[in-house]
């Protein structure tokens, strides 16, 4: 049991055999048939004895007539299955609970004692009130993992029993059974719900693009949940790769790097979505996404056995871009002008973020993952190397100083208003391929 909520589970634990024997006394001391009302109580009435014990409620000794006496109601009309039905004006007769104030102490009670049931590819919406199966430790605190213009990233526990999978779990999944990623989303949740239900029944599915496990929107609290990563790239490639092994193995590498190139490739060219699936939606067919937002903090990381430097998988579309496409099309189709984004340039995005929003497109994606690679490729060198850069870039090359102007994003805008790639990354990967070649 928490604070919060109280599980089906939970119940099981509380009523034990010798609990509702020593109720059965205190309600009725000349039970004759005493198994029998025990079997009862826990068959049908748990939830509803521990609320009664909860606030406090003086009428126990007339608890029989209430619940098992037909000339006070039906039978099995006042059991446990029925609560979420009872008003105010029920509970509060004389022949019930006898009082407004504890009938209505009882409804405010109620909802904690049905937290939501969280379903493997579940997208509800529920009221205000209702409660999610989380569970907070102690003194501790939730795990956030990120915050930004887009919602906070938490490690989530759910309760036991408070979810199932369509499927069981596999041996990479059982040691993370109940802990989840949770993004208490904002902005742009109806754009990201919409775009991650799309991805959800996508025929061409890649398993290098995080799904979602469930989308949960209680009042307007709105919650993303899916499988709990073990960190995500911009960890790994400062110094979170040793969890994984003593020295970089470069192999292992560039194999993650090819599945996240194969993972963009299918969501810029490969997604179709079957009409009959959506069929009030206004994209079917072939479609392009456009991810928009691709950054290590963006890549996260699963600890997986064929793995050795974890399974790299793309995660958080909420600003992603999704459009029909032409079938005979093979150019590059960009966005159209009322689907342009608004994300500010930072140190992936592309020039055309800054100097043509027009032209923002499927190759925006493509330039935000060769800054990527870059960053691998040095790490791929050793960490040393890896480091070298990070110092580096964002300085100016003749002064070393850093560039207030432009940062460390991996190109440069001059005063006249030209592009140049970042001169620290153009000089070092031209190093790379002179020690490639000279090494072949």
């Amino acid at each position: 049991m928490t604070a919060k909520f109280v599980t089906k589970h939970d119940l099981q634990e509380i009523w034990t055999y010798k609990r509702l024997e020593s109720l059965c006394h205190i309600v009725d001391p000349r039970d004759v048939n005493i198994e029998a009302t025990i079997l009862a109580l826990k068959r049908d009435l748990p939830r509803t004895l521990f609320i009664l014990v909860t606030i406090h409620w003086k009428g126990w000794d007339r608890s029989r007539k209430i619940f098992f006496d037909t000339r006070y109601a039906p039978a099995n009309e006042r059991v446990d299955k029925n609560i979420k039905t009872y008003r105010l004006d029920q509970l509060a007769r004389k022949d019930f609970l006898a009082s407004e104030r504890v009938a209505q102490c009882f409804l405010s009670s109620r909802d904690a004692f049905f937290p939501i049931g969280i379903r493997e590819g579940m997208n509800k919406s529920y009221d205000s009130n209702r409660r999610l199966p989380l569970i907070q430790p102690p003194d501790i605190g939730r795990s956030i993992l990120g915050d930004g213009a887009s919602g906070s990233v938490t490690e989530e526990t759910i309760a036991f029993g408070q979810y199932s999978r369509k499927k069981p779990p596999t041996d990479n999944e059982t040691s993370r059974e109940k802990n989840f990623l949770a993004k208490n989303a904002a902005g742009n949740f109806e754009k990201e719900k919409k775009i991650l239900a799309l991805l959800q029944t996508a025929l061409s599915k890649h398993d290098r693009v995080v799904p979602f496990l469930a989308i949960i929107s209680i009042g307007n609290d709105h919650n993303i949940f899916s499988d709990l990563a073990r960190m995500n790239l911009d960890s790994f490639l400062n110094g979170e790769w040793s969890k994984f092994a003593n020295q970089v193995n470069r192999m292992f590498l560039f194999t993650e790097l090819t599945g996240i190139a194969d993972a963009l490739r299918t969501l810029h060219q490969g997604l179709y979505i079957p009409r009959n699936d959506h069929p009030n939606s206004d994209i079917t067919g072939r479609v392009l996404l456009c991810h928009m937002d691709l950054k290590p903090e963006n890549i996260l990381i699963y600890k997986h056995c064929d793995h050795p430097f974890g399974l790299w998988k793309i995660s958080d579309f909420d600003i992603s871009k999704v459009k029909e496409s032409r079938e005979e099309s093979t150019t590059d189709e960009q966005l159209d002008s009322s689907k342009r984004t608004g994300r500010h340039s930072s140190t992936y995005t592309a020039p055309e973020f800054d100097s043509s929003p027009k032209d923002v497109g499927r190759k925006s994606d493509v330039w935000s993952l060769g800054c990527i690679i870059v960053l691998v490729c040095a790490l791929a060198q050793g960490a040393d190397i890896y480091n070298e850069l990070a110092s580096k870039r964002g300085k100016l090359l003749d002064q070393g100083v850093y560039d207030d102007e432009n940062g460390d994003r991996f190109y440069h805008k001059l005063a006249d208003g030209s592009i140049i790639l970042d001169p620290q990354a153009v000089n070092w990967t031209q190093a790379l391929l002179q020690n490639t070649h000279s090494n072949a």
